[in-house]
């Protein structure tokens, strides 16, 4: 059985393939997909920075070949997360929790500081913008005063 594919003949996804084109991809002249796929991958990047990336990579991997090019739309996607998570949702969240706990819904609070929790702990770097932080800050001070 090969590492990377099924079985032992010559699928795309067999590991010799898998060799080849990341030699490709390494090997590229052009190192600014690789600052392409940083800036997908990065959940705090502007959402219109990241769309920008993911249409110019593409471009950029096109003279690499169909396989490289085909593996690389891949590999962006899988590292995109849409707007899943991105460093908006977290303030989004962050604001509504505060919200809820100031309507005296405790519960809903606790349920958006989950989403918060759980975004930051898979990407620590969601916690870390200006807006997050000042908005985790002004709700623990009201949180802290309300208990005071």
């Amino acid at each position: 059985s090969s590492s990377g594919g099924s079985g032992g003949g010559k699928s795309p996804n067999s590991s010799s393939d898998l060799g080849s084109i990341l030699r490709r991809v390494h090997g590229a002249k052009d190192k600014h997909i690789f600052r392409l796929l940083s800036t997908i991958a990065n959940p705090a990047h502007a959402p219109s920075a990241r769309a920008r990336a993911l249409d110019e990579l593409p471009k950029r991997a096109k003279g690499l070949g169909p396989a490289v090019q085909s593996w690389i739309r891949t590999l962006a996607r899988r590292v995109a997360m849409g707007s899943l998570v991105d460093a908006s949702c977290v303030e989004h969240c962050i604001i509504l929790s505060q919200e809820a706990y100031e309507a005296d819904d405790v519960a809903v609070s606790a349920a958006f500081l989950d989403a918060v929790k759980f975004a930051t702990g898979v990407f620590p770097a969601l916690g870390r913008t200006r807006g997050s932080f000042k908005n985790l800050v002004e709700f623990f001070d009201a949180t802290a005063a309300a208990k005071g």
